[in-house]
């Protein structure tokens, strides 16, 4: 499941850059899996998402889609998050932007796609959107939470995925563990040399 899920996220990606948007490239309760959590950070520090001790936290599969990937093949769970600098973007480009690209983009790579609605929130106080889809690829049916998240110097995206039977309970964990992230631009900035 997991190398065919990785199939699919590349997939997206690769239908963002043919569409010419190449600057997008990039069991347990939840209760129980949140009381034993590790945090799981980028490779640069710069973010990071909490995520049960039982989860392959370094999954080299998923974090080629993005800076960090953690699945539990088990429960059939898989998160990426990565992030792409704003300076990518023509100027004014904003999260609506980013997440009507997404939903364009998985709406051409799935069969009968279901978008639901485009909600706002906060995650550790940046402005965020998020938006749950659906659809069928090669015979499996899958559903996406997907969270575009505005940073001062990146945009965030944070995804997690899973097949359409365990949605419902799995939907809690995944929407959990993508709540718990966190950007630490000053780390960038101070590690680019630059002043924070």
């Amino acid at each position: 499941m997991k190398k065919f899920s990785v199939v699919l996220a590349g997939v997206i990606l690769l239908s963002f850059l043919l569409s010419g948007c190449s600057a997008l490239l990039p069991g347990k309760s939840s209760s129980s899996q949140q009381a034993a959590t590790v945090l799981v950070k980028s490779d640069d520090g710069t973010m990071s998402l909490s995520v049960p001790k039982a989860w392959n936290t370094s999954d080299k599969d998923l974090a080629d889609l993005g800076e960090i990937g953690v699945s539990n093949d088990i429960q059939d769970l898989y998160i990426v998050a990565g992030k792409k600098p704003k300076s990518d973007f023509k100027k004014g480009y904003t999260i609506s932007d980013y997440m009507t690209v997404v939903v364009e983009g998985m709406n051409k790579t799935l069969e009968n796609p279901k978008s639901g609605k485009i909600s706002k929130l906060k995650i550790n106080g940046s402005n965020t959107l998020s938006v749950e889809i659906s659809g069928i690829y090669q015979n499996i049916n899958l559903v996406y939470w997907y969270y575009i998240i505005d940073g001062k110097e990146n945009f965030y995206e944070a995804y997690g995925w899973t097949t359409n039977s365990k949605a419902k309970t799995n939907e809690p964990t995944i929407n959990n563990i993508i709540k718990s992230f966190k950007a630490n631009e000053q780390t960038a900035l101070s590690e680019n040399g630059k002043a924070a």
